[in-house]
């Protein structure tokens, strides 16, 4: 079903009042570049490449990918993955998942906002002002660089947190694990005395 009003145009699939319909659909559409786009299907991967305006999609079950979109507002699946390629948020960006991994490649938002409940979450090739990245149950790892002042939160309940820094600029950290390890290959200067089980 088509419906257009006043410059906006929305796009459903109707199966009707029959019990037990069953239907395959796919949908491939073009927009002009700056059209905002904003996609939600129930079940089925979602794939948004080189749209300039505002996006935003929401899968309940299904794949999201986002490929050289500079306005990226929110990615969100709750059953399946979440990637992310040569984009940027004009804000804060956010990117979620239930089950499944979130992976990013060469973004730049001035904050993030990453969850999964159970997936992994690698970002590389980043650059933002503050992110706030957690999993329960998987890895985290961020490659990138750090801005001045900026505040960096990465949290996981069960799995391995990495953090590769890319630049020379200096910082604070203050590390806490419950059953594991802390490393570092840079040289630590301690601060203050740090509490039991931080470094």
């Amino acid at each position: 079903d088509f419906n257009e009003t006043s410059g906006r145009l929305e796009v459903r699939t109707s199966l009707g009042r029959a019990r037990n319909s069953q239907a395959e659909v796919s949908f491939t559409i073009d927009v002009p570049f700056d059209t905002p786009v904003f996609v939600r299907t129930i079940s089925g991967d979602v794939t948004v490449a080189k749209v300039r305006g505002d996006l935003q999609v929401e899968s309940t079950s299904g794949t999201v990918e986002a490929t050289g979109t500079p306005r990226v507002l929110r990615l969100k699946t709750i059953s399946g993955d979440v990637r992310i390629t040569d984009a940027s948020a004009p804000d804060v960006l956010s990117a979620s998942t239930v089950s499944g991994s979130v992976e990013a490649r060469g973004l730049k938002a001035r904050g993030l906002e990453v969850v999964s409940v159970s997936g992994d979450l690698v970002l590389f090739n980043t650059a933002c002002d503050r992110a706030q990245l957690r999993t329960v149950n998987g890895n985290v790892q961020y490659v990138g660089s750090m801005s001045k002042g900026g505040r960096y939160e990465i949290s996981s309940h069960s799995g391995d947190v990495r953090f590769e820094l890319v630049g020379n600029g200096g910082f604070e950290l203050s590390a806490r694990t419950f059953n594991g390890e802390v490393n570092s290959e840079l040289p630590l200067v301690m601060g203050k005395q740090p509490d039991e089980g931080d470094i």
